[in-house]
């Protein structure tokens, strides 16, 4: 009976549904064994989460990692920030980037907040105020919402200040880390402070029309959803083993 419970939890995790809740899974092995299932799917959520985001600007690589924890195997999540997306030319009047090593953030208001993004494609709305493209969240600058008034060009100075037909009318708020540990995602590409935020006043930054920042997904496209399926196919086949010699030592025991 232990070994057919076993199985179904198997079968179960396989369908998405809930599995084992703590204490039932009397076998470490077989224990460990649904942990790191549990895991490499999580994992590989992941990668299918950013292989459908490469071509989303600003979008910032999420991975994750295996470890051990307590006697138990779990994921642990991290962006991957040290390589920032390449920029990209649009020509588009109202497509920026903040060129400033990946540090540069464009500062945003979302339903709950302030919030953080990298995405740089922007339009406007009926009171020509200037927001994303995605999901349309007003673009902040220092003196609060940017409304752009009717004119024929729109211009921006390296320090993020904009022009309409060379009149001056704001400038972009960017916000630039020292460190993001604090920043938390949204859906990959807007993020929110979850902590003390560490502004960085150092570095200059430049901000340049008519490019946006591409994403930096670069392993999903090197191997890492093939990877995760061969990781989660091995551990299965080990579970299912598994299962089997307990269902041998369980038969023997009942002769």
């Amino acid at each position: 009976k232990r070994s057919v419970f076993v199985m179904m939890g198997l079968v179960m995790f396989a369908m998405g549904k809930p599995i084992f809740s703590e204490g039932e899974i009397e076998y470490p092995t077989m224990r460990a064994v649904v942990d790191s299932l549990a895991a490499h799917e999580s994992q590989w959520n992941l990668f299918m989460l950013y292989t459908m985001n490469a071509d989303t600007p600003g979008y910032v690589e999420t991975g994750g990692f295996n470890e051990s924890k307590d006697g138990r195997i779990q994921i642990k999540h991290f962006y991957r920030w040290r390589t920032a997306g390449p920029p990209v030319e649009t020509r588009g009047p109202l497509d920026f980037f903040v060129d400033a090593f990946g540090r540069g953030f464009f500062t945003i208001r979302v339903p709950s907040g302030i919030a953080f993004t990298r995405d740089g494609r922007f339009t406007l709305d009926n009171n020509r105020r200037l927001v994303m493209l995605a999901g349309g969240f007003p673009v902040l600058g220092e003196r609060g919402e940017i409304f752009l008034p009717p004119g024929q060009e729109v211009a921006v100075s390296k320090a993020g200040l904009l022009y309409v037909d060379g009149q001056p009318i704001d400038r972009f708020k960017i916000a630039v880390f020292q460190s993001r540990a604090s920043l938390q995602t949204v859906n990959g590409s807007i993020f929110v402070l979850e902590g003390e935020p560490e502004f960085d006043t150092q570095t200059t930054y430049a901000v340049r029309q008519g490019f946006v920042e591409q994403s930096n997904v670069v392993k999903a496209l090197i191997g890492d959803i093939t990877m995760a399926s061969r990781v989660y196919e091995a551990v299965s086949k080990a579970g299912k083993s598994l299962n089997k010699l307990n269902s041998s030592i369980v038969q023997m025991g009942g002769q």
